[in-house]
């Protein structure tokens, strides 16, 4: 009788737990839906929207983005059902493979509804970062308990981070998902017992293969996933003194392969997997040329090793990095006894090994234009830090009850957080810097173009002629905004011409100013990177979603009449104001 009232109990806990998960689940989704419903389409969204398209309706490869394509592929899927997509293929531009004016025609100028475009292509990637909050719960159940599955994913989608990026058209989210599966499907091969048939390593085999391949056909970063999983694999060896495991993993080598010849269309040419290699030898041609990066006011063509090291102290909330750390402290104290309650092997190889790897790679690498590169880390850390801190196991340790509670209370300030960030996350940073975070990082950490219809909204309010230095994609005439084009981004839409511009960098005209903050750094303007010095120091009359900040210059002096001949005022010098 007491055994039949202890599985009531724990399976009415269990039911409790999954209706916990969807409400966390649904609330995501609305905070996610909703915001991103108010954001302009960011800088590599319409290009990835439309070679997706461009492949699924005309099957075109010829687009070289410097990434393999089923992400652009997930996002354009709902497209298909919209019966008068127009596609650009009988503009030079198509001919060309130029996907920066295809897209740019696609998106802006060919199809009626842009933003019901872009709401459509942004709403698969926001199914799929909850599928992976969802597997999240799963592994976290089968290492530990529904407890400690429901934590996990609860750190991961309230990370104000995961917010910002689970909900654009990049292909982050989808090969962080691709990621876990592949960790995930290989923690399941580890675990199979020894002397198994091969048949029951099968469905692990096939599961970590196809993580891979995806991952591989997503971004070429997942490359790592080789000596991730290969490490993970050489010690299990070295363990067990049995070759299967890294055996195993070369047969899901030759799955993944597979997923990557099906995603291409099963194309021959230059090599099986067809336009994959020409990406990839695009995205090597591309890291051989000099690229911008800034940090803490100063622009590097070569990148810090410290650059994201440096990031994820300031973006990562403080409530996410004081439970990594109680998480860690916890897993320290366990290892020390001997490992009790904790992870096994496999789990501690699966969870540890790409966080660790990963970030390593991070250390070297020159492209430092953005936190969410180390978005691929996040879900291992979150279901490592749930397992040390939740485990029913760590119950044994006398003072863990105040951990859980302290763990606990840091959850909810977590929620609360991320709830009154809403919705602007992409400019997040933690209470270490605040809203002046802006100082130190650049580009997708806090302006990625996505602030347009706000603006649009503040000049409806305020009204005034607006000059406008915008750093995206997207054509702001779209939004509504009335405005004079100021020096930008060569990319950007709606530039004016260069002989035209009135705009005095040593002593701007009186009048109001609309300044993306990328521009304002001037990481993004090539050979003028002092273009708008003159505001870094001036404080804004407003700050729209945290990325253009808004500037009233007033008048000084009398006013005078200049003619010049050849020139524009910013080739004058300075001394003449």
């Amino acid at each position: 009788m007491v055994e039949n009232l202890y599985q009531r109990v724990v399976k009415l806990w269990g039911s409790k737990v999954n209706w916990v998960l969807i409400i966390i689940l649904w609330a995501a989704y609305g905070l996610m839906v909703s915001s991103m419903a108010q954001k302009s389409a960011t800088v590599d969204e319409q290009s990835h929207l439309f070679r997706g398209a461009a492949y699924l309706k005309a099957g075109a490869t010829h687009f070289l983005l410097g990434h393999p394509m089923l992400g652009s592929m997930i996002a354009a899927l709902p497209l298909l059902t919209e019966p008068d997509l127009q596609l650009p293929t009988e503009t030079a531009a198509w001919a060309e493979g130029n996907w920066s004016t295809a897209g740019h025609l696609f998106m802006w100028e060919l199809n009626d509804n842009p933003q019901r475009l872009l709401f459509l292509g942004r709403t698969p990637i926001i199914w799929l970062t909850l599928i992976l909050a969802s597997l999240l719960y799963r592994w976290g159940y089968q290492l530990a308990d529904r407890r400690v599955g429901l934590v996990a994913a609860s750190l991961f989608l309230f990370d104000p981070n995961l917010l910002a990026h689970g909900r654009l058209i990049t292909g982050d989210l989808p090969v962080t998902f691709f990621f876990v599966v592949a960790a995930y499907g290989y923690w399941r091969l580890l675990k199979v017992p020894e002397q198994s048939r091969f048949s029951a390593y099968v469905p692990a085999i096939l599961l970590t293969g196809c993580g891979m391949g995806l991952a591989s056909a997503t971004k070429f970063n997942a490359g790592l996933l080789v000596p991730i999983l290969g490490v993970a694999g050489l010690i299990m060896v070295l363990k067990r003194r049995d070759i299967r495991p890294l055996w195993y993993l070369f047969v899901a080598g030759l799955v993944a392969w597979g997923a990557v010849w099906v995603v291409y269309g099963f194309a021959w040419r230059p090599l099986p997997g067809g336009s994959f290699w020409d990406d990839l030898f695009w995205e090597l041609r591309y890291f051989d040329k000099p690229h911008g990066s800034y940090l803490a006011g100063n622009i590097s063509t070569t990148g810090w090793w410290y650059y994201f090291p440096v990031a994820f102290m300031i973006k990562t909330p403080i409530p996410l990095l004081l439970l990594l750390v109680a998480g860690v402290v916890q897993w320290g104290r366990q290892w020390r006894q001997g490992n009790v309650a904790g992870l096994d092997l496999p789990a501690h190889l699966c969870l540890l090994s790409p966080p660790i790897v990963y970030f390593i790679f991070c250390l070297t690498s020159s492209l430092n234009i953005g936190y969410r590169y180390m978005l691929p880390m996040l879900p291992f850390l979150w279901l490592f830090t749930a397992i040390y801190l939740f485990a029913p196991g760590m119950k044994r340790l006398a003072y863990q009850q105040v951990v859980q509670a302290g763990a606990g209370g840091l959850i909810v300030v977590l929620i609360g957080l991320s709830v009154g960030q809403w919705p602007d996350y992409i400019p997040f940073f933690n209470q270490l810097v605040g809203e002046e975070g802006w100082h130190i990082l650049a580009d997708s950490n806090v302006d990625w173009g996505q602030d347009l219809p706000a603006l649009a909204e503040w000049q409806a309010e305020h009204g005034g002629d607006l000059q406008l230095s915008y750093f995206g994609t997207a054509a702001p005439s779209a939004y509504g905004i009335d405005f004079k084009p100021l020096p930008t981004w060569s990319p950007a839409p709606e530039q004016g011409l260069p002989q035209y511009q009135p705009f005095w960098p040593a002593q701007p005209a009186p009048g109001l100013y609309g300044i993306s903050v990328t521009n304002l750094q001037g990481v993004v303007l090539g050979s003028e990177p002092e273009t708008y010095a003159w505001f870094r120091d001036k404080e804004p009359l407003a700050r729209i979603g945290g990325s253009i900040f808004i500037y009233e210059v007033a008048a000084s002096g009398e006013p005078v009449d200049m003619v010049l001949a050849g020139l524009t005022p910013a080739e004058l010098e300075g001394e003449l104001v």
